[in-house]
């Protein structure tokens, strides 16, 4: 349950590499804001992010975030989130959960041979 007052929204979402190879180890960063006026504790808020459908990242148990303020995710280089095996069209979604709301964001990788 949240607590009155706290809004955790997406401020960043991108992709690296920006253009995506069949093979590429594919990383997303990401960014999360408290835009309300109370802290949103930890456990409060969860996202998981999902590519063709498969969860590849997620996290159930955040930190407390104070209002005003952005966490952001990034991983290091030699880790990654999903790694495409064949060229075309592939589909993401980010899914900001906190108490009743859902935030999602949807998008396309168009991955290339």
């Amino acid at each position: 349950m949240p607590t009155a007052g706290s809004e955790v929204v997406v401020a960043a979402l991108t992709n690296r590499p920006s253009v995506v190879h069949v093979g590429d180890r594919v990383a997303f960063d990401y960014a999360l804001k408290n835009t309300g006026t109370n802290l949103a504790p930890s456990r409060s808020y969860s996202y998981d992010l999902y590519v063709d459908g498969q969860d590849v990242a997620f996290d159930h148990a955040t930190a407390d975030l104070l209002p005003g303020l952005t966490t952001s995710y990034n991983m290091p280089k030699d880790r990654f989130h999903w790694q495409p095996t064949n060229a075309g069209l592939h589909h993401f979604e980010f899914v900001l959960v906190q108490g009743d709301r859902t935030n999602t964001i949807r998008g396309d990788l168009n991955v290339l041979p």
